[in-house]
């Protein structure tokens, strides 16, 4: 069974809890993870929900998996460090 967006990064960037994903110290860890992420594997809304999640945002509008993967790794680069 695959596992929602929000677990398997938690789990590739090294993370013990779905909340570090709020931390900055993670963020390159979260680059790194997406790499091995495809982002047609999870759907629209996992996507969004994520992107904002993750950067602690108000949820934004994306037309495609892909386009939010591309904003979530474009804003976690910079932010890093």
């Amino acid at each position: 069974m695959k596992k929602y967006l929000l677990q398997q990064l938690t789990n590739l960037a090294g993370a013990a809890y779905i909340s570090d994903l709020h931390s900055n110290l993670y963020r390159a860890n979260i680059c790194a993870a997406l790499d091995n992420l495809n982002p047609e594997d999870y759907s629209l809304k996992e996507w969004s929900d994520a992107v904002s999640y993750i950067l602690k945002s108000k949820e934004q509008a994306f037309e495609t998996p892909a386009s939010a993967y591309q904003y979530l790794r474009r804003e976690l680069h910079t932010h890093q460090g």
